[in-house]
């Protein structure tokens, strides 16, 4: 079957132009072979809130430690415990935090950690590999 299902990618963060850079990383993966939906949120209540993380779509969610109204380590918990997200990958930016701060979050359910800051190149390569590899799921 030559149809690849849609990924969708969440993304996280209070800062703005981060915010911005990341979504048009991600907006410049070609989407004819990677089908991606975007949307950005500006903190976690909001995420959790939505429509759009209750999906049973493959999910990408990207989001930063420190986020107001919930942080990224309660929206994890939040996600983990839902039937629609526990499946979804869940990639966590942080920056300056301990390395056993990085070890509960892994605990607490993300699949990768990012330190900031980090090249959108690399990033980019990144998400194109998982993009692929949840794309190529029916």
């Amino acid at each position: 079957m030559n149809h690849k299902q849609r990924v969708k990618i969440s993304i996280i963060d209070e800062d703005p132009i981060f915010l911005s850079a990341l979504y048009h990383t991600l907006d410049s993966i070609d989407s004819e072979i990677y089908p991606i939906e975007l949307k950005t949120f500006s903190d976690g209540l909001l995420f959790i809130n939505d429509e759009w993380s209750l999906s049973d779509q493959p999910q990408i969610i990207i989001l930063n430690d420190f986020l107001p109204k919930k942080s990224g380590l309660e929206l994890i918990q939040l996600l983990r415990k839902r039937p629609e997200n526990k499946n979804d990958s869940i990639i966590m930016m942080t920056q300056g935090i301990s390395e056993d701060d990085i070890i509960f979050a892994y605990k607490s359910g993300i699949d990768f950690h990012l330190r900031k800051p980090f090249s959108l190149r690399v990033f980019k390569a990144r998400m194109e590999s998982m993009i692929g590899r949840i794309g190529k799921h029916e």
